[in-house]
């Protein structure tokens, strides 16, 4: 039997807030501070906004070109 894959944060880096993650479930109150950037070790990338204990999380997926380029090789 083949085991399943689950994601998992290898990685872990902070940026300043640049877009909204999660536009189907938008919290204003976490956009504006910093960016927490989590890196599988699959290569899958997962973005969670933070602000002063708000959260607004995305979920697992496909690094798309040109995204965070210091960390992703």
């Amino acid at each position: 039997m083949k085991r399943e894959h689950r994601h998992r944060a290898v990685v872990n880096k902070d940026y300043g807030y640049t877009k909204c993650i999660a536009p189907h479930c938008c919290n204003p109150a976490a956009h504006g501070a910093v960016c927490v950037v989590s890196i599988c070790r699959c290569g899958f990338i997962k973005e969670v906004n933070r602000n002063g204990g708000r959260i607004e999380a995305g979920s697992w997926h496909e690094p798309r070109p040109g995204d965070y380029v210091g960390i992703l090789k």
